[in-house]
This record gives C-alpha cells, structure tokens and sequence, in this order.
C-alpha cells in the first residue's frame, strides 16, 4: 500500500513502519517455536540438516530474486510484489493448521563432530574476512575484483557451515522437553546480535567515511576482530566433542 501510494515520510508511513516491525517480530517469534523444534521431532538428523540447508540455499534465491525484480519495476510492480507475498503467507498460515503431527522417527545414531565442521570452518571465514579488510575501495581493477568476489564467496560458504553446524548441535542437545525453549533462546539471541551488530556496523561505517587514509579504518578493525572472536570461540572443548543422541 505504501508502494502503490507513493508515501515517504510523514505520521501514516511511521505507523505503517511499526505495524510492519511488529509483524516481523511475531513471525520471527512463532517461526522458531513451531518449525525447528518440529523439525526436531519429525525428522532425524541427516533430515533436518538437509531441510535447513536447502531452505536457506531456496530462501536465498528467492530473495536474491526478488530484489532484482523489485528494483527493475515500478510502483505497480512493487506493489503486486507485496500483495503476493501477503497472500503466500497467509494461505501457509491456514494450510499449516491441518498438518497432522507426525510420527516420532526412531534416531539412527550419527557420530558426525559438527563442532570440527564448524571450528574448520572459522580459520577460512576469518582468512576471507582479513582479505576483504585488506582490499581497498574503489575496487576497480581486475585483482581487486576477483579477490573481492571469492573472498565474499568463501566467507559466505564458511559463515553458513558454521551457522548449520551449530543448529543442527543445538537440536542434537534438547529433547521434547526442551526444544521450545532452548531454540526460542537461541533465535532470541541471534536475532538480537544480529541487529545490534548491524546497528554498530552502521555506525563504524560511518566513522570511516574520512578514515581513507588509514590503514585500517574502524569499521575493519571491527570486522576482522569480530571474526576473530567467532572462530577463537569455535575452539571450545564443549563445542568440539561429539554429543551421544
């Protein structure tokens, strides 16, 4: 509707703006409670693994796609965009109600460490992280391009084995019991680092702004220390060892 009327700024559009982050946040709170503690008890775990990494591979595309399509269209294109993906979610909503509760599948015992996926992983997401830091902007020539591509290529793969790795520990740690509310906690917390570490980085990133002359400006130094605390805290024993399901 926004779209469609052309509204920026003024009392009408702030309003909009909440009732939009209100329904972000309860989508966020229902998703986690519902669909990962679901997978936790439907699906075992070579099934769940494989469901969370070709969800967000799906996901992904989606929304790769439909920021390119959004950005190529005008106003009435927008604003179909948003209708349709309003129906979507409300015919997932009523279909989700009658699906049945499944069976209980009995647990083949896997013996995967993926503490040592993810502490693998952690070395190579700060490497490509450091390469990032490292290339300064513009980016105009040829290497600069290439090592700009991979970098973010090879720190996208990392950051996503580590992320499937720790999700797929956390449901092999809960049970019946405790899936609720250890996987709520644990999008709680996710969710919330994630926005206070955008919040952050937009303001380091604005205080590089007149830093071109370092050699590293604040926003880097953020960057990379940042990274080097993920993967120094995926060295954890308790992480590395492997849980008996």
């Amino acid at each position: 509707m926004l779209v469609g009327l052309d509204v920026v700024g003024g009392g009408f559009a702030l309003i909009a703006l909440a009732v939009t982050v209100t329904a972000e946040i309860n989508l966020s709170v229902l998703y986690v409670p519902s669909w990962q503690p679901l997978l936790n008890y439907g699906l075992v775990s070579q099934e769940r693994q494989r469901v969370n990494s070709w969800g967000r591979a799906a996901g992904g595309l989606i929304v790769a796609g439909a920021v390119l399509l959004y950005g190529s269209g005008g106003p009435v294109l927008r604003t179909a965009m948003f209708a349709v993906i309003g129906a979507v979610a409300l015919l997932l909503a009523v279909a989700a109600r009658g699906i049945p509760a499944p069976n209980r599948p009995a647990e083949r015992s896997s013996h995967t460490n993926l503490g040592r996926y993810a502490w693998q992983a952690g070395p190579v997401l700060l490497t490509a992280t450091v390469a990032l830091a490292v290339v300064r902007a513009p980016v105009d020539g040829t290497a600069e391009q290439m090592i700009t591509i991979a970098a973010l290529a090879v720190a996208s793969a990392a950051n996503l084995t580590i992320l499937l790795a720790m999700l797929e520990r956390a449901h092999r740690d809960v049970d019946e019991t405790t899936s609720v509310r250890a996987l709520t906690l644990l999008d709680v917390v996710a969710s919330t680092s994630l926005q206070v570490g955008h919040f952050v980085g937009g303001l380091l990133v604005s205080f590089s702004i007149d830093r071109a002359d370092w050699p590293l400006d604040p926003y880097r130094i953020w960057l990379v220390a940042d990274t080097a605390a993920v993967a120094m805290g995926l060295v954890s024993p308790a992480l590395r060892r492997t849980p008996t399901e």
